[in-house]
């Protein structure tokens, strides 16, 4: 049996080195039953008690002789309350996850830990069989060094045991060893606290203060003014077919890598500031019309949805303020408005239905005159801001 990217072997080529022993190849690659496993398949189940890294991420199967095993004789700490509450990415360090931010960095969680011995309990353990750290050091991944690392970290190069949390019984009492200490400088995650204070509420130890102490989420948290604090502005001569695609680009879409297609179209300024919401004309060429455009995200779907009653629920809507002189065009996700002359008043874009994620607001200005000014404001049908909403 040949392993691919096997001990001695490089990625993306057959290992030299060749498996005699049946057995040895299907532990290093974690073969149960003469299937290879799926990669990213986690097959574990959950306990309430003992917390130890499973095989996270490797896909490695748990071998049908070592389940028969604990069928036969259950784990005893599996019911044990000194861990209720704790996970095993409460005691992880990993941070560099594939898809995760590039400012990641991964964390130690202790320098000293206890040799598995007679008379100390281990209730928690540094993981022989994850491969966590193995997989994820030097700027790893868990994909180009799979087959490599897990067939030397999982059987040759296999980790020892050691106990990061134990127990001493001293007659009817206990003794507790803690060693989990992530440095001072580790990545600041609620997650790393949690052993600690999930280990003193089981033991029963009474909180200083309120429970209700602390920071907390408001129940509704404010995301924006009501209006963009910059938007992006386009101020060229128009061709025929200049309109049409601008106004093309703006259509509703699930794309997420080019999610504004628009600014393909022409030189825009982009992230240009509007102080209260309000764009300036005097730095603009008069002779040609101002585009504004501001993507609109919105958490929840902005539309109408059905009724028992059987007409709109106008709740559902927003509506867009715009204040000032001249006449606007608006495009919202690739529909355009009747436009509208605004002359020192103010005109609204009533009934404006927004999709879940990113939507495309594109205004056509030509303003009256120099001096003019466009304030926009987005609210509710009951007058308020949508707070809610992000401008990009």
């Amino acid at each position: 049996m040949y392993g691919v990217g096997g001990v001695g072997g490089r990625w993306g080529q057959r290992s030299c080195v060749r498996y005699e022993d049946e057995a040895y190849a299907r532990q290093a690659f974690g073969i149960v039953g003469g299937e290879t496993p799926m990669n990213g398949e986690r097959k574990e189940k959950g306990t309430t008690g003992r917390t130890r890294q499973p095989f996270a991420s490797t896909g490695q199967r748990q071998s049908h002789e070592n389940k028969l095993a604990r069928d036969r004789d259950p784990d005893p700490l599996a019911d044990d309350l000194v861990l209720a509450g704790v996970s095993n990415e409460d005691t992880c360090g990993i941070e560099t996850w594939a898809y995760s931010p590039p400012s990641n960095r991964n964390c130690t969680i202790g320098n000293t830990f206890l040799a598995p011995l007679p008379g100390i309990e281990p209730l928690l353990e540094t993981p022989t069989e994850s491969a966590l750290r193995e997989l994820f050091v030097m700027n790893g991944r868990t994909e180009p060094l799979r087959a490599h690392t897990l067939s030397r970290f999982l059987y040759a190069e296999k980790p020892e045991r050691a106990v990061v949390l134990g127990r001493v019984r001293v007659g009817a009492g206990q003794i507790l060893f803690n060693q989990f200490a992530p440095p001072a400088d580790a990545p600041a995650r609620a997650r790393l606290g949690r052993l600690a204070n999930r280990l003193a509420a089981n033991l029963g130890a009474e909180p200083e203060g309120s429970p209700l102490d602390g920071d907390c989420v408001p129940a509704s948290a404010v995301i924006s003014k009501g209006y963009p604090e910059k938007v992006h502005l386009l101020n060229i001569p128009e061709d025929d077919g200049l309109r049409g695609r601008l106004i093309s680009s703006t259509r509703y879409g699930l794309e997420h890598i080019c999610s504004s297609p628009i600014f393909g179209v022409g030189p825009w300024q982009r992230d240009v500031p509007c102080p209260d919401g309000e764009v300036c004309a005097a730095d603009c060429d008069l002779r040609h019309p101002i585009y504004v455009y501001m993507p609109v995200v919105s958490a929840v779907q902005r539309k109408d949805a059905s009724s028992n009653l059987g007409v709109p629920n106008p709740e559902a809507f927003t509506f867009l303020d715009l204040t000032g002189d001249g006449v606007v065009d608006v495009t919202i996700n690739g529909d355009t408005r009747e436009p509208l002359a605004i002359n020192g008043g103010t005109a609204t874009i009533s009934d404006i239905a927004l999709e879940q994620g990113c939507n495309h607001v594109l205004i056509r200005w030509q303003p009256a005159s120099a001096e003019a000014k466009l304030r926009l404001r987005w609210r509710n049908i009951a007058n308020q801001l949508e707070t809610q909403l992000r401008f990009i």
